[in-house]
């Protein structure tokens, strides 16, 4: 099972331009207040893998991206 992590229509938009058609797309409820000192870079990497993970621990056999 394919599962993308977001509810962005862009996003989704993106993975079927390269082929790709998940079988669950789900929100993750993760909260996205950038750290006080926290660079652009870091904030969006912290925040896909809370992401991700919130998905994967309601579906641990999927493919989340």
């Amino acid at each position: 099972m394919l599962s993308l992590a977001s509810a962005s229509a862009r996003r989704l938009d993106l993975l079927r331009q390269g082929g790709l058609e998940p079988d669950l797309v789900e929100p993750a409820d993760v909260d996205e207040s950038v750290g006080r000192a926290e660079l652009p870079a870091p904030h969006a990497h912290r925040l896909a893998v809370a992401k991700a993970a919130a998905v994967a621990s309601r579906h641990p056999d999927a493919v989340v991206i």
